[in-house]
């Protein structure tokens, strides 16, 4: 994975999807008013502050920030060298988007869910390291939303893919219902049918 680079290295203006670097030791708690936020420590130890609840984070964890959630962070004192995370910017429209292309109820659950922190694996690590490095190696701009949005995507399914089950909170009979109901012998079925 990439290090020190500028925060506007991969800025690319007027776009639904953004990606940058950071290297700055805090961020002061703030809100998204209208973009989702996936980010990933790529160097250093955090203290992350996520809807007031405080966590350490280090390289290779991530979490997803929702419009509405407050969030910040601090370099945590045992770090022994510079803070960096990757921040990608996506506008409502297209996250709902690709959450519904990765999974049923993925975006139903990210929105309703109390963490959204999760770990990538280093396999996983390295498939965003690949798409970063291929994104500053890249000599085509044309291509550069393309890159984004597969390290995006990446994010969303390893998220995904950390679930348990994305109706860990649902109760058992609703999750049972879900799963009759998108049972194929039910897709010539009226809504009578499935209420008997």
């Amino acid at each position: 994975m990439m290090d020190i680079l500028r925060s506007s290295d991969f800025f690319i203006a007027n776009t639904s999807i953004n990606l940058y670097y950071y290297n700055f030791p805090t961020a002061t708690m703030h809100k998204h008013k209208d973009f989702f936020e996936i980010f990933i420590i790529t160097k250093g130890i955090v203290r992350h502050t996520f809807n007031g609840k405080t966590s350490v984070m280090s390289k290779r964890d991530a979490c997803i920030i929702r419009p509405g959630d407050c969030h910040g962070f601090e370099t945590d004192p045992s770090s022994t060298v510079p803070t960096q995370h990757m921040n990608i910017r996506i506008l409502p429209s297209l996250f709902e988007k690709e959450c519904n292309s990765i999974g049923y109820q993925l975006y139903y659950y990210l929105m309703s869910a109390q963490s959204t922190s999760f770990h990538l694996s280093k396999q996983q690590y390295a498939q965003i390291s690949f798409w970063a490095n291929t994104l500053l190696t890249s000599t085509k701009p044309e291509n550069k939303n393309l890159y984004i949005t597969i390290i995006a995507q990446l994010m969303l399914v390893f998220f995904y893919d950390n679930l348990d089950s994305p109706f860990n909170s649902f109760p058992s009979w609703f999750v049972k219902l879900l799963s009759e109901i998108n049972n194929i012998d039910f897709i010539d079925k009226s809504a009578k049918d499935v209420y008997e």
